[in-house]
């Protein structure tokens, strides 16, 4: 082989391979897209039905960056914030660990504890509400993995579940309950600080990747 059709053969496998990391960042987008389109539909149908409100894909300013919140629930009995995931595969964590596990086959890989993500999303949002002077507002943490073929190995009594036992879980008497809350007081707060610079956001998601690069 000559020179030249090793450099173009190193080329082309190097074009192959920028494409298949390419494809694989799109397909892993499109599938946490999917998933919050499920969790999204479910909040939705308790949401016409309770009175409350939804918020997706909500950017909040967070120090001197901005922090992104999956869901927001906004019902007479107060606030569910949701961290979705729509991994496959299995999933094992405990409320202590800062690093849960992934695995996809012979494939593993770490990822941050996402009640404890979702934990400093609430802190946010009560930080908001406090300086807006919203009060007794109950606010839930809820992690929601959407993919229905997921192997969930977390301990019992966690705020973690699948999307099937999330849409049980929202029939439980608790969020009947009219605690008082004034959803349009909460919603309007929240749009109010809610972040819409795309320079801004696209920063966000850049820092996002770089980190899920990094791990």
């Amino acid at each position: 082989m000559s020179e030249a059709q090793f450099i173009i053969l190193y080329l082309i496998v190097g074009a192959i391979i920028v494409l298949g990391i390419v494809w694989l960042i799109k397909a892993n987008r499109r599938r946490g897209v999917k998933g919050e389109r499920v969790v999204a539909g479910i909040l939705r149908r308790y949401a016409r039905r309770y009175h409350g409100k939804v918020i997706n894909d909500l950017y909040l300013p967070l120090y001197d960056q901005t922090t992104q919140i999956d869901h927001i629930l906004i019902a007479p009995f107060g606030m569910i914030v949701v961290e979705t995931k729509n991994y496959k595969g299995e999933v094992y964590g405990s409320p202590d660990e800062t690093q849960w596990t992934h695995i996809v086959g012979d494939n593993k890989h770490k990822f941050y504890n996402p009640v404890m993500q979702n934990k400093t999303h609430i802190e946010n949002i009560r930080h908001i509400f406090q300086k807006e002077k919203v009060y007794n507002v109950s606010i839930e943490n809820a992690v929601v993995f959407a993919d229905k073929r997921l192997v969930l190995g977390i301990p019992k009594g966690m705020p973690v579940y699948s999307a099937k036992r999330f849409r049980k879980h929202l029939g439980d008497f608790q969020y009947y309950t009219d605690k008082g809350v004034n959803v349009e007081r909460v919603y309007d707060v929240l749009k109010k600080y809610q972040v819409t610079d795309r320079k801004l956001i696209a920063q966000h998601n850049k820092n996002v990747k770089k980190i899920a690069k990094q791990k």
